[in-house]
């Protein structure tokens, strides 16, 4: 493939992502993934009327894994990096939250600053690996999580020891200060996290940064041929990736209110992949789509153990055979058969 044929391709993809259309009155065109998202955010508050505690705990879980997923689907999904440390960044951005809730600030401003530490300290981590071959790197992502995990366990000062540390009820700045804690506030949050996430990730694809990287996963040679610094492209990608996951990770400790170390090793990596694979890969509509589903497999099959990974394996041995481009990929491909017309 030529160098500006490679651009164009990935210029196409971007567009095909961000811009899908439908035909209105008028010649208007409606941004489908826009609208879905519009949607998506109604039907959310709509939730928040209706659901009792326990849904709109699992609601809220929703949301976290669909930011989680939002921001490891920038390295992973768009810039073809093989990242594995996508739980050590989660468990980062839980453990700056809440020790920083447990000394009284503000539930906003702990949430930012484990957004924060997580993209400088994935900045400093990509700065030094991103050179490394893609399976070394997924290699040391996996001896972070081990490293991290090993000081959680070790040092209870940081993490708590083997039992973690409780999170006591935040404070919230939107609430005038007020302490809550209510299922209802929670899942607001959480909802408010993903519509923000949403918003910045849809506007961050379209970018030339956001063209960039996939160029840089289709190949790296062209992506130099064509004057993208390719090692900086990866580490601006995992850093933001990462603030993103530190974010879920951030409110993830206050909706489940304790650190526990054995919570960002490999199950809850293992998990983000599926939802990735399972909404489907690159797409931000489809990260949101896979992490509503299988979070509600997972919650509400917790009384029948083992089913819910028996779904799991029918749903990912599906959708690799027959919807390689996961959930959103086959919604995508139905929508434009109907608007060109084909039955």
């Amino acid at each position: 493939m030529s160098d500006r044929a490679s651009l164009d391709s990935a210029q196409s993809e971007a567009q095909d992502n961000a811009d899908a259309t439908a035909p209105t009155t008028g010649g208007r065109r409606i941004r489908i993934p826009s609208l879905l998202g519009l949607v998506g955010l109604v039907v959310g508050l709509v939730f928040a009327l209706f659901a009792d505690g326990y849904q709109l705990f699992v609601l809220s879980l929703m949301c976290i894994f669909g930011v989680a997923a939002i921001g490891l689907n920038i390295s992973l999904g768009w810039t073809g990096m093989l990242v594995f440390s996508g739980s050590a960044f989660f468990g980062v951005g839980a453990l700056v939250s809440g020790r920083l809730i447990n000394t009284g600030l503000p539930a906003e401003l702990s949430i930012l600053a484990a957004g924060v530490v997580g993209l400088v300290t994935a900045a400093l981590y990509g700065a030094i690996t991103v050179r490394l071959n893609r399976y070394y790197f997924a290699v040391t992502g996996i001896a972070i999580m081990a490293i991290l995990h090993f000081v959680y366990q070790t040092f209870p000062a940081i993490g708590g020891g083997y039992s973690g540390f409780t999170v006591e009820t935040p404070t919230l700045a939107v609430l005038g200060g007020a302490a809550s804690k209510t299922p209802t506030t929670l899942y607001l949050v959480g909802l408010a996290l993903l519509a923000l996430t949403y918003i910045a990730v849809r506007r961050l694809e379209t970018t030339p940064l956001g063209r960039g990287w996939r160029v840089v996963r289709q190949s790296a040679s062209t992506a130099e041929a064509l004057g993208i610094n390719v090692w900086r492209s990866k580490v601006i990608s995992f850093a933001i990736s990462m603030a993103f996951v530190a974010v879920a990770g951030a409110w993830h400790v206050v909706v489940t209110a304790r650190f526990l170390p054995e919570s960002y090793m490999f199950t809850d990596l293992l998990f983000m992949f599926l939802i990735l694979i399972v909404g489907g890969l690159g797409s931000i509509n489809g990260m949101v789509l896979g992490a509503a589903f299988l979070v509600g497999v997972r919650e509400y099959l917790r009384g029948f153990p083992g089913l819910s990974e028996l779904i799991y394996g029918v749903v990912l041995l599906a959708v690799v055979l027959f919807f390689s481009q996961g959930i959103y990929g086959a919604v995508r491909r139905k929508l434009r058969s109907l608007r060109e017309g084909v039955v």
